[in-house]
């Protein structure tokens, strides 16, 4: 699982996950909840490892959270995101 909260207060955007590896494959992941950054508030968002499909998540080589649309970014949003406590396994008993 990847675990990300969010305590987000933007525009009216998705929020997304892209995970890169070593060999240059990408994966996407959204947030099922496309009004998730217009939300004041922590979110959790616990991605399991099937959802970044396609590429090795043993050999991670970037991992980018994002706003919007990354195959389509557009300047000028504003806004407060805080991202605490990524982490990748599972979690501590």
């Amino acid at each position: 699982m990847l675990s990300c909260p969010f305590l987000l207060s933007i525009l009216d955007e998705s929020v997304y996950v892209a995970v890169d590896d070593s060999t240059g494959k990408v994966a996407l992941v959204s947030h099922p909840d496309p009004a998730l950054s217009a939300r004041s508030g922590w979110t959790e968002w616990l991605i399991p490892y099937s959802g970044p499909g396609g590429v090795n998540l043993s050999n991670v080589s970037m991992l980018y959270i994002g706003i919007g649309d990354r195959g389509n970014p557009i300047a000028g949003g504003t806004g407060t995101v805080f991202i605490d406590d990524v982490g990748y396994g599972h979690p501590a008993p």
